[in-house]
């Protein structure tokens, strides 16, 4: 009976960890196709690895800057 719990821990346990593996890469991939680190996490995927990773960034609370950096990503971004 012991080994049927263990076993049954051991293996939530390793299902636990892939699936916050799985969530981290998932979240750097997209950060990466972005190309989004310098700016706030676009979704909660991104902010779920940002917080697992610890990564942080600085955002500007003006609301002009933000306007700019908006129009310069959609620039930069724009499909052809």
């Amino acid at each position: 009976m012991i080994v049927y719990i263990a076993s049954a821990v051991a293996l939530v346990a390793t299902g636990a960890v892939i699936g916050i593996i799985w969530v981290i890469s998932l979240g750097v991939r997209r950060e990466k196709a972005a190309a989004s680190l310098t700016t706030p996490a676009s979704d909660r995927l991104a902010r779920a690895a940002r917080v697992a990773t610890g990564l942080s960034t600085r955002t500007s609370r003006d609301p002009a800057h933000e306007a700019r950096r908006r129009d310069e990503d959609d620039q930069r971004y724009q499909r052809v």
